[in-house]
């Protein structure tokens, strides 16, 4: 492969992995800016009436019980949203 091909690859590659991170960052702040619980917001969506307990429940379904460092670098954070979960 020649040198320039391998160049612009490089550069592409580095602009997909910053646009990636930059959009997962952004996420998170959107989510963490929101007025809305989003625990209580995924139980709504799945039932008319939200209980303190489902939402309890979802609250640790979704790891959000956990702190944002350890729901980030989790393992099962980068392989969900490898496989298209967001």
């Amino acid at each position: 492969m020649p040198r320039q091909t391998a160049r612009y690859l490089g550069r592409k590659l580095a602009v997909v992995l910053l646009t990636l991170f930059l959009v997962t960052l952004l996420s998170f702040l959107l989510m963490r800016l929101s007025p809305v619980d989003p625990a209580t917001a995924y139980v709504k969506r799945h039932s008319a009436i939200a209980t303190e307990e489902q939402i309890e429940a979802a609250w640790i379904e979704l790891g959000l019980d956990k702190p944002l460092p350890r729901r980030v670098a989790g393992k099962n954070f980068i392989f969900s949203r490898l496989e298209g979960y967001f």
